[in-house]
């Protein structure tokens, strides 16, 4: 370390010795490290971790939104893709974008779009995914090695398949699936022991899971998220592993960065669902009692500091069917109510302010379903209304305006600086239509998908089987051809498969609920589905739909909302590094000085 020392101190010290080609290289090469750390930092904060849940025969996901990229199933099973592709996301042979859909592949029940791979389950029940990183069918794929540009068969016999979408150099994290049998399978990066196989975690490619293997059986329902993993038994049983700091697997203790539980362990009885997130984890009981624990919001009328998380279930509510955990938490009562807690960043809770909520707080009633990302959230309603808040950068909620920066020179800047570096300050105008109560944007809406706010855009279905779509389209991910923003719905395809009145049980009850003995896996079979040439469809004309906009009782958009925070950073980033390089520089030009 001390010869490192020394190393760098000759290479500083060249700077004041030598001239100005010397000097001006160094800044140079400096600079651009700094630039590259803080870009690197900013775009990781953007995106996040993108938790998808999930891909499923029992819920018919016939639409299903991505990053930069979308995909439906026609009535016919024929599924359809386009936006970007890449990474071979859209499965088309190609890593060319496509502005309009193209078909890639027949016989699909189910769909699910994540960042840089899909994944699809036919009729018969075999999942087949595309795409970049760890898919499943044995390679060991990253952002340097040819992508899978068409799908392949991953398994046979899948119900639903969870993806928590993350990145460590250009390989994505875990994928789980529940077959007919109810057993669940892993695959993917296990850093902190989350695919549960009883493995060491790490970074390193022997850890790597390129293929399925078998976790436990009995399994209903499965949610991953940060590194740690949830399942429900058929039997209620709550069982969890991977990364146990802050006390998030609920198994009463607090453990440290290397110390993780990678297999798992039951936790609670009576368990009929569980949501996650960074800081906090919750789940609706048999009797419809909702518990949490971790830190943050909770619900419970204290904001918890992340030092001193509560590692120990707490009551929260009764009268609960499901609940979802993001940026915030709404969770949907029997009565059809939706009820919000949380930081509430630009209006995303939708009561109509910006502020910090601590208990939960009624915001719609007759509510179906909800999806919520950081900044806003979207509600399918009973009577089929679909309803949107929070954020409108891009025009992401579909009601015909947007929030956005115009430049002196007219320049229309569609996202928040959270996006990327922006202009100084002073040198546009801000527009500011961010909605901080629900706003009803599409009727006769049966099942929509939206994803994010990095390439954000929605997708809904309409009875009549039409689909509608807005959002950002810097990639052709709307379909309508156009690489145009759309601030209304634009109608994109017709004859898109409709949900069935009910879902087919697949899951056979198994009576013995323990692990199994032995860890299995299950190679990958790699025959091509029935892949089309080319695409006959012509796009359609770009029908742009008048929103259906709800008078609000009460407006209040508070100025400089949404986004300055992330400019502070990169400001402070930058500032810090210079400051740093210039310190270190005359410290050793005065130790040389006084030598």
């Amino acid at each position: 370390m001390l010869k490192n020392i020394k190393q760098h101190a000759k290479l500083v010290a060249l700077f004041f010795e030598g001239g100005t080609e010397i000097k001006c290289k160094i800044l140079i090469i400096g600079l651009i490290f700094i630039i590259v750390l803080t870009w690197t930092a900013v775009d990781l904060n953007a995106n996040g971790w993108n938790f998808r849940m999930s891909v499923t025969t029992e819920g018919f996901t016939y639409i299903s939104a991505g990053a930069f990229y979308s995909m439906a199933i026609k009535d016919d099973g024929s599924l359809w893709a386009w936006g970007a592709n890449e990474q071979g996301q859209l499965g088309d042979g190609t890593t060319e974008d496509r502005h309009i859909p193209v078909q890639i592949m027949d016989s699909v029940e189910s769909v699910l779009a994540v960042r840089n791979r899909s994944f699809a389950i036919q009729t018969d029940g075999s999942l087949w995914a595309w795409g970049a990183d760890l898919i499943g069918d044995g390679t060991l794929r990253d952002w340097g090695n040819e992508p899978a540009r068409i799908p392949t068969k991953i398994l046979d016999s899948v119900v639903s398949v969870t993806v928590q979408d993350g990145s460590h150099m250009g390989r994505n994290c875990a994928t789980f699936a529940i077959r007919t049998d109810g057993s669940l399978w892993a695959w993917g990066i296990n850093v902190l022991g989350q695919l549960g196989d009883g493995t060491p975690g790490s970074w390193e490619d022997e850890t790597l899971r390129p293929t399925p293997v078998k976790i436990m059986e009995d399994v209903a329902s499965v949610v991953t998220y940060s590194n740690r993993t949830f399942a429900v038994k058929t039997d209620g049983s709550l069982w969890s592993w991977g990364d146990t700091r802050n006390g998030l697997l609920g198994c009463g203790t607090i453990g440290g960065l290397h110390n993780y539980r990678s297999t798992p362990k039951m936790v609670m009885n009576d368990v009929a669902s569980v949501s996650a997130n960074w800081w906090s984890t919750m789940v609706v009981k048999t009797d419809g009692s909702l518990w949490a624990w971790g830190s943050g919001q909770l619900g419970d009328g204290i904001d918890r500091d992340f030092n001193d998380p509560l590692t120990t279930p707490v009551k929260i509510m009764d009268d609960v069917h499901s609940v979802l955990q993001a940026g915030n938490t709404f969770a949907i009562k029997t009565d059809g109510s939706l009820w919000a807690w949380g930081s509430n960043r630009s209006g995303s809770l939708g009561d109509g302010t910006i502020e910090e909520r601590l208990s939960p707080v009624e915001i719609l009633d007759s509510v179906a379903h909800v999806e919520h990302y950081g900044d806003y959230t979207m509600a399918l309603r009973t009577d089929g209304s679909l309803w949107a808040w929070g954020s409108n950068s891009g025009g992401k909620l579909g009601d015909g305006t947007a929030s956005m920066r115009v430049l002196s020179d007219g320049t229309i800047m569609y996202h928040p600086p959270s996006t990327g570096p922006g202009p100084e300050p002073g040198t546009y105008e801000l527009i500011e239509n961010d909605r901080y109560l629900p706003i009803e944007i599409l009727d006769s809406v049966v099942q929509f998908s939206t994803f994010g706010r990095f390439g954000s855009s929605t997708m809904a279905l309409r009875e009549d089987g039409s689909l509608w779509i807005w959002g950002d389209n810097n990639s052709g991910q709307l379909g309508d051809g156009t690489t145009e923003q759309r601030f209304a719905p634009v109608r994109i395809l017709d004859g898109v498969r409709l949900p069935s009145e009910a879902a087919s049980d697949y899951l056979t009850p198994i009576e013995e609920t323990d692990l199994p003995s032995e860890l299995t896996t299950e190679p990958a079979n790699s025959s091509e589905p029935n892949i089309p040439e080319e695409s006959d469809i012509t796009s359609e004309p770009t029908e742009e739909l008048a929103p259906i906009v709800a008078e609000p009782t009460d407006e209040r958009n508070p100025p400089e909302s949404g986004g300055f925070t992330q400019y502070f950073f990169v400001i402070a980033l930058i500032t810090g590094g210079l400051s740093i390089i210039c310190g270190v520089s005359i410290l050793v030009y005065a130790l040389k000085k006084k030598r």
